[in-house]
């Protein structure tokens, strides 16, 4: 059974912290799959996590990258594991029907957003139902995480 944890943005957006998020799982050495459910994310994606820092990048992939199987880090908007990932980190709403794939789904969601944030407070509600084992991480004003609950 899968382990859900929320990181409410407050003080960067979503993408920024998606490359620390990403960073911490691959210094792991794990593998995770990006969903989004809106296809034209995934390029704006796959751009951003190659032009967020100068003289650096994330390694990812796409569908149209090929090789799916060998990306540490897919992008996609549809729910497949071709990566043999254990994390899966779901932005912009993005919804999963079958966590039993990863070890920790990861909800990340933008806190200025009335309507991101209402609807990861009724992904809370039906995780708890489905007796997850939930975390809620809070951005700082120094961009930090700090955990709230579980």
């Amino acid at each position: 059974m899968a382990e859900v944890a929320f990181y409410h943005c407050l003080t960067t957006s979503v993408d920024e912290a998606l490359v620390t998020i990403l960073d911490k799982i691959l210094s792991l050495q794990e593998r995770a799959v990006v969903m989004t459910p809106f296809r034209e994310r995934i390029e704006h994606l796959d751009q951003f996590l190659w032009r967020f820092k100068p003289n650096s990048f994330l390694p990812h992939g796409t569908e149209k990258d090929g090789f799916s199987e060998h990306q540490p880090v897919f992008l996609t908007n549809i729910e497949y594991v071709p990566n043999k990932a254990r994390f899966l980190v779901l932005v912009d709403g993005a919804e999963s029907k079958d966590s039993n794939h990863y070890t920790r789904v990861i909800e990340v969601f933008n806190g200025g957003n009335e309507e991101e944030v209402a609807r990861a407070r009724q992904k809370w509600r039906d995780y708890k139902k489905n007796d997850l084992n939930l975390i809620y991480f809070r951005q700082t004003e120094d961009k930090s995480w700090i955990k709230q609950s579980s």
